[in-house]
């Protein structure tokens, strides 16, 4: 059996990502500012593909002196990965041109309503701020961070974006479950489980201390999270891994 890499010697990088993406639709919109027209589109189920002449597409314009059109979005759930924007159109002045959306990823709504450099919020170690340049037609992925929330807003002053789809990326290693909890205490039975599933979110391509601060793999850290690890999900190579590392 031939493959890719058997045929171009200079795709042989050393390492792969033992990691699945997947995508996941925000599940509700939480406010808007400005001139946002079916922003509830970006809730529904679409392929990851733009498409000519779809109308099936939310759209943030700007006119100046106006309030920017910006969204917030909740994808119910802490992840860890990126959002990922599929640009439809976009207009500056009325002529086609790229616009720039401001994005903010983090785990609660104040968060990403808060600039960074105020009240403490930073980007160290994972960028949760950024400012994404978006052609028409395109699809556009911020950097990998832990979030549950998203803030996009149209940043030029006489703008437009269409949206087709604004996924976030989930980026974890897709295994089995085998070990469980379950007694009369609703409180304990959650408990084990956000757990079980933070340990689950640490698990990138080494375990992490955290998927948005340290994302660095700790010695002393490891030893709680390699038993939750092996309790939940038996023996993983990536415990062997980190430690070698």
């Amino acid at each position: 059996m031939t493959r890719l890499t058997d045929k171009f010697e200079e795709l042989n990088g050393q390492y792969t990502d033992p990691r699945t993406r997947r995508y996941i639709t925000p599940k509700r919109i939480i406010k808007t500012w400005g001139d946002v027209q079916n922003a509830e589109t970006l809730l529904n189920e679409k392929p990851p593909q733009v498409i000519m002449g779809s109308r099936d597409i939310c759209t943030l314009t700007n006119v100046s002196g106006q309030p920017h059109a910006a969204i917030l979005l909740d994808f119910g759930v802490e992840i860890a990965g990126s959002l990922r924007i599929f640009a439809h159109l976009t207009r500056v002045n009325g002529e086609k041109g790229y616009t720039h959306l401001l994005i903010r990823l983090g785990e609660s709504v104040g968060e990403v309503l808060t600039p960074v450099g105020q009240h403490g919020a930073t980007s160290d170690h994972a960028t949760r701020e950024m400012i994404m340049t978006t052609p028409s037609m395109s699809a556009n992925e911020t950097p990998e961070t832990g979030f549950r929330f998203a803030y996009i807003e149209l940043l030029e002053d006489a703008g437009i974006t269409s949206i087709h789809k604004a996924p976030g990326v989930l980026k974890y290693r897709d295994l089995e479950y085998k070990g469980s909890f379950e007694s009369n205490d609703a409180l304990l039975n959650r408990i084990w489980n956000v757990s079980a599933y933070t340990a689950h979110l640490n698990m990138q391509e080494y375990i992490w201390d955290g998927i948005k601060r340290d994302r660095l793999v700790w010695i002393g850290d490891l030893h709680p999270e390699a038993l939750t690890i092996l309790a939940t999900f038996g023996d993983c190579d990536v415990i062997e891994k980190s430690l070698d590392f």
